[in-house]
């Protein structure tokens, strides 16, 4: 008995192992241990905006009316000032069936699998290959808590990288090479739409669809022989044409985003520039780049905070990692070279602008690590094993990580008890909920009773307080419910004097519930 269950088991393939074993439970993990963060439902504040009637009458910080756009003669509101809405739409069917987080975190992990196919399609990889960014762990938890968005930006790699590597190819069809040009303006556009971050990402992108277009022409991604032969077919006609029919799609969609919507009085390219600063020094950043290119467990710092060690036992076990990639780069391979190259472009963008800081930013970093990994587990089964046994450990490395980590004050697991409390339809329907710290107020009106009216003041001034007490007192709710965290019973009463003011919250939370009642103290 025992020997005919032991041959069955032999007979699973190795991938279902490694899905059952390690992805399934580290997916756990990072959906239901690791609490999520305010911004991962930042993009989807237009739906909150719209589907809570009360929500038009919050007037405060980040309202339903902060954020007024204009494209050539539809007006309308978006949901950030250098955010989009193309988020919002791509989110809503989730939201319409499942009106709760898990929704968002389902839609991330669709994200993953759909990324993970179609790159395996654009580089003709088997399809278990997808296997490999589907077990990456930076990408895996940065797309799941997508504090971005990322999510549209990294379906438009596959996606102009197919684009361009079908408009380059003597052998495709007109047709074929008609939509592929519209799907690079759509994929350029939107992702530009939903955040102009994307202007960063683009010349890498590019890069990498030229480079695996150059690679296809050849039939050859084991040398780096023939740029004659690519000169000379650049010079060709047909070829010219359809590059500039590329450089024309991508210059239209970036002219369409940035000049054609309008941000208040100006162009949406004027307002970005007035916006961006470079927050950090030279050296800062590249400290920053760093860190976030050999210390895995820091796309976790949005929730967690990361200690050295953390990063430290995440970084050991990211090291086979490099050391793959060094023996992929050893062979001097074509396309070996254009992924290193687009790593390099893209960190000199990010030292010349000097104001990303954060996973969402750096993840797209390790867009080429994951080709050169790909294309390294393609080459035969035990290579396949191998980088998918390596990438496996450090899974379950950060998932351990994760479960014993300390979450930030901000993204403290004790605000789900808060949540479900002002979910209550009676103090929903008998409140104004207002969030004065940092950390609840795009998760809670975007999923709570359908007769709340949430509202955002940070920091809390008494004129804030005074104009937040008469929107209650016009709209007949008798109490106001101030959630925060570290603060005092005595700040309530100096915003609120002479008011009734009850602790709604444990005693030991770090996240504190105040009943403001609108009545005079007894």
């Amino acid at each position: 008995m025992q020997s005919a269950i032991g041959n069955y088991l032999k007979r699973i393939p190795f991938a279902i192992w490694i899905l059952v074993l390690i992805f399934l439970p580290v997916i756990y993990v990072i959906i239901w241990v690791a609490p999520p963060n305010m911004d991962e439902f930042l993009p989807y504040h237009r739906i909150a905006c719209t589907e809570y009637p009360a929500a038009v009458e919050h007037i405060f910080t980040e309202s339903c009316f902060a954020h007024p756009v204009k494209f050539f003669q539809l007006s309308y509101f978006s949901s950030y000032s250098y955010v989009g809405n193309s988020s919002n739409y791509l989110y809503k069917p989730f939201f319409s069936i499942f009106s709760a987080p898990l929704s968002h975190y389902i839609l991330g992990l669709l994200v993953m699998i759909v990324f993970s196919v179609a790159l395996t399609k654009v580089m003709e990889t088997k399809i278990l290959i997808a296997l490999v960014p589907l077990l990456y762990f930076p990408l895996v938890f940065q797309t799941i808590h997508d504090t971005g968005p990322i999510k549209i930006s990294l379906l438009a790699y596959p996606l102009i990288m197919y684009s361009t590597i079908k408009l380059l190819k003597p052998s495709t069809s007109i047709a074929k090479k008609l939509l592929a040009l519209l799907i690079l303006f759509l994929a350029v556009a939107i992702s530009m739409e939903s955040k102009p971050f994307f202007l960063y990402l683009l010349p890498q992108v590019l890069l990498l669809g030229f480079g695996y277009a150059y690679a296809t022409l050849n039939q050859n991604q084991i040398n780096i022989n023939g740029l004659g032969k690519f000169i000379s077919q650049i010079r060709n006609g047909k070829f010219l044409l359809w590059l500039s029919l590329i450089s024309f799609s991508v210059l239209l969609a970036l002219f369409l985003v940035l000049f054609c919507i309008k941000y208040g009085n100006s162009s949406y390219f004027s307002f970005l520039t007035a916006q961006v600063n470079g927050s950090s020094s030279v050296i800062s950043q590249l400290k920053m780049i760093r860190d976030y290119l050999i210390f895995p467990f820091m796309f976790t710092s949005r929730i967690y905070d990361v200690s050295r060690y953390q990063q430290i036992i995440s970084a050991i076990f990211f090291l086979p990692v490099l050391f793959i990639l060094y023996s992929y780069l050893k062979k001097k391979t074509l396309v070996g070279y254009i992924l290193l190259t687009s790593i390099l472009v893209l960190i000199v963008i990010f030292t010349i602008a000097r104001n990303t800081w954060s996973g969402h930013h750096f993840i797209f970093l390790h867009l080429p690590i994951i080709l050169m990994l790909m294309i390294f587990a393609n080459q035969s089964l035990e290579k396949f094993k191998k980088v998918i046994i390596i990438l496996s450990t450090l899974m379950v490395v950060c998932g351990v990580l994760l479960v014993f980590g300390q979450v930030g004050t901000h993204s403290s697991a004790e605000r789900s008890t808060l949540f479900k409390s002002l979910s209550n339809s009676k103090l929903a329907s008998n409140s104004v909920i207002n969030f004065s710290s940092w950390g609840g107020y795009y998760i809670q009106s975007l999923y709570g009773d359908q007769s709340q009216l949430v509202t955002y003041i940070e920091p809390m001034t008494g004129d804030e307080a005074t104009r937040l007490a008469g929107i209650a007192k016009r709209l007949n709710r008798p109490f106001i419910i101030n959630v925060c965290h570290s603060c005092s019973k005595e700040d309530m009463m100096k915003f609120f004097p002479g008011k009734q003011i009850d602790r709604e919250s444990p005693n030991n939370s770090n996240w504190v519930i105040w009943r403001i009642s609108q009545l005079p103290k007894s």
